[in-house]
């Protein structure tokens, strides 16, 4: 039941996403500015997969699974060529983990007073409860100062993994990097590349965990 539900959310935000590709980029290609400098907001959507693994232990210890992937940059461009910007940067990829958490939710036999005050955001906030994030600072390089053109981008920040059924909290500095072709000022194709070190991730824990995510992105310049 709660697969399904889960499920039928991600294929909502996923349709809704979709629906605008069309419109997105005609309006794109019919108003496209040579000109790329200035504030701007990017959302990117996508697939591929997530690892994880210990150092020094069994091979068992590994985890490898596909992952939904979100992106949301927002920062400024100059010289047509260079951007500056914040990211949040995330892979859903425990799906057992997101189908324990909305259990929980529509149990009612505890935490009856938290579910029916923060209810409608746990719906949205609960896929969090299985991921892999990493937010901070990037820059990006598009090599040429017209559309269409590359780029290339990395950044690096605070990273987590979630997985509270096994009481599994690991945070780190985890750092990004990408690449990928803009089509038009308002859409494009790239990679996005997630990991967080071993070394890195030992915050609230010791631990010899690293993680990586590669995904397949499209985004969506505003």
């Amino acid at each position: 039941m709660y697969r399904r539900f889960l499920a039928i959310i991600l294929l909502i935000g996923c349709s809704s996403c979709m629906s605008g590709i069309a419109g997105i980029a005609a309006e794109a290609t019919a108003g496209d500015d040579d000109s790329r400098s200035g504030a701007f907001t990017s959302h990117g959507l996508g697939g591929g997969f997530w690892y994880m693994s210990e150092e020094g232990q069994p091979a068992t210890n590994e985890e490898f699974r596909g992952s939904i992937g979100l992106d949301y940059k927002v920062g400024g461009t100059f010289a047509d060529q260079f951007s500056f910007h914040f990211n949040f940067c995330v892979s859903f990829n425990d799906f057992d983990e997101i189908s324990h958490g909305y259990e929980w939710l529509f149990r009612d036999n505890d935490w009856r007073l938290l579910k029916l005050t923060l209810g409608f955001p746990l719906i949205f906030l609960m896929p969090f409860a299985g991921s892999y994030t990493v937010t901070g600072p990037g820059f990006t390089y598009y090599f040429s100062a017209d559309r269409p053109s590359g780029y290339i981008d990395f950044g690096f920040g605070f990273s987590g993994f979630l997985r509270p059924s096994d009481r599994e909290y690991l945070v780190g500095v985890g750092f990004m990097a990408g690449g990928g072709f803009d089509f038009t000022d308002m859409f494009g194709l790239g990679l996005r590349l997630l990991w967080t070190p071993a070394k890195l991730m030992s915050f609230w824990k010791e631990t010899s965990n690293h993680v990586v995510s590669l995904m397949m992105m499209m985004n969506f310049n505003l």
